[in-house]
């Protein structure tokens, strides 16, 4: 009896202390989240801080969302639950119980045992909350949920390559040049031969070379798919050295004499040419592409420095000399046809190969003004001339076929940038079309000299002369890509 009151005892202590301290849950905010790509996301907040909250849905499905991808978060107010109500439910005793165990109590000093009614046993655990919230909000299909899982952990955006079609290059260049041009040697021949034939005599070389000199390239590129375009500019420059000696008539005199010239003067060359090409073909290792354009050169020849000598002109066999005046032009243009090849040796090396056909047409113009005095003049016979002047005005037209052959080998570096070693070689040889050659050493009689002109034609075709330009170079390219 004595367990028994002291259970109820019990009972009733445990509902007064709930009664004293009211026991509430708030249970967490349901809450839902629109992202800024639309997307909405409906759970419970598990944990917020000031850079993202970490929510739960009712899917249980659980994430991060940073808080600089969220739009909107709406929150759902909840109702506490109530411990007590719980309990006071759970083990409510019966009010008549009570109320007679009090009477029996104060009617006899001896207890009456009495049975009770059954107490509920209180439970070793807390009674579990159920999390039933009326659902104001429609719940996240699926689809959302894999929007939010992705969302929770959000990628960079990698930003598209447009791809690049446009490419041009910059090149220059800069090295050692020699150009050897036809010169006076065309004129010499005919001239040689022509005095051979008429007057017994003849002029003969004896030392022509040239030497190297400063040369320079510029060069632009152009790549669009599989087009291309170029634009190349060339100057090749030497000094050419000569000695010669001979005999030549003495004009109008008659007389026949011995001469010397000896020497040096600039030689120059410049190459301009234009192309389109196609890529025909391309792998890893090898590029071919086609081409066809037009090249123009231009060639000249100034020597202002040559001194002319002749011995023996009259009776009183006294030397003459004189500084000549000579200059040589040339202007040729026409077509080309070739290929160009390209190897990537690695990702900074490449090997790049051109050759091409050349087909050119022009003209020449040469023109000399050989002034010769006498040395001493006071010991000329009397009666004879102390003073000669030799004047040649030549014209040629003539066609040429060649080639061409060059080489660049390139690295280049992750800028843009790119250096390169390169050799180039021009040679086309001569056809002679007309000449015409005007000179004051022969008496200008018509029938004479139309004779002459037709025999100088016959020799000067007979020949085929040569023009050799070459180059070994160093320079830069910047490429441009866009």
């Amino acid at each position: 009896m004595f367990r028994s009151r002291f259970q109820n005892i019990t009972s009733l202590l445990f509902i007064l202390s709930l009664s004293v301290i009211p026991l509430y849950m708030i249970l967490p905010d349901t809450v839902t989240v629109e992202l800024t790509t639309g997307a909405k996301v409906s759970g419970t907040i598990l944990e917020e801080t000031n850079s993202y909250i970490k929510i739960k849905t009712e899917g249980g499905v659980e994430g991060k969302l940073e808080k600089r991808f969220i739009q909107n978060i709406q929150r759902e107010k909840t109702s506490a639950y109530s411990v007590l109500e719980d309990a006071e439910k759970e083990f409510a005793l019966p009010e008549s119980s009570i109320e007679n165990q009090i009477k029996n109590e104060g009617s006899s000093s001896k207890p009456v045992p009495e049975e009770l009614p059954p107490l509920a046993d209180f439970p070793k655990e807390a009674p579990k909350i159920k999390n039933e919230l009326p659902k104001v909000i429609e719940t996240v299909e699926a689809e959302p949920i894999k929007e939010f899982q992705e969302v929770s952990n959000p990628k960079p955006t990698e930003e598209k390559k447009t791809p690049k079609n446009h490419k041009l290059e910059i090149l220059v260049g800069m090295g050692l040049g020699r150009y050897q041009s036809p010169g006076e040697k065309f004129t010499d021949r005919y001239q040689d031969i022509e005095l051979n034939t008429r007057a017994q005599f003849i002029s003969w070389p004896l030392h022509t070379g040239s030497r190297e000199r400063l040369s320079n390239s510029f060069e632009l590129n152009y790549y669009w798919k599989i087009l291309s375009a170029s634009l190349e500019y060339n100057q090749f420059r030497s000094e050419t050295v000569h000695e010669n000696s001979g005999f030549r008539a003495a004009g109008l005199t008659g007389f026949t004499n011995p001469f010397s010239s000896k020497g040096s003067f600039p030689e120059s060359q410049n190459i301009t040419k234009g192309d389109l090409a196609l890529l025909v073909y391309s792998n890893s290792f090898i590029q071919v592409r086609p081409f066809a354009g037009m090249l123009q050169s231009e060639g000249s020849l100034n020597d202002q420095n040559s001194l002319y000598t002749m011995l023996n002109i009259g009776t009183s066999s006294l030397p003459f000399s004189g500084i000549q005046h000579r200059q040589i032009s040339e202007h040729m243009k026409g077509w080309i046809s070739g290929l160009k090849l390209s190897f990537p040796l690695s990702n900074n090396w490449e090997l790049r190969l051109e050759s091409y056909f050349i087909s050119l047409r022009g003209n020449r113009n040469y023109d000399a003004f050989n002034p010769i005095a006498a040395l001493q003049p006071d010991l000329v016979t009397p009666g004879e001339s102390t003073f000669f002047l030799s004047i040649i005005s030549e014209r040629v037209k003539w066609k040429s076929k060649g080639n061409y052959l060059g080489f660049q080998v390139f690295y280049h570096y992750n800028n843009g940038i790119s250096v390169w070693l390169g050799v180039s070689s021009f040679e086309w040889r001569y056809s002679v079309e007309t000449l015409s050659n005007i000179s004051t050493s022969w008496q200008l009689i018509t029938s004479e000299e139309l004779n002459r002109q037709a025999f100088l034609n016959l020799v000067a075709k007979s020949g085929n002369p040569i023009t050799r330009s070459q180059s070994v170079e160093v320079g830069l390219m910047r490429r441009f890509e866009f």
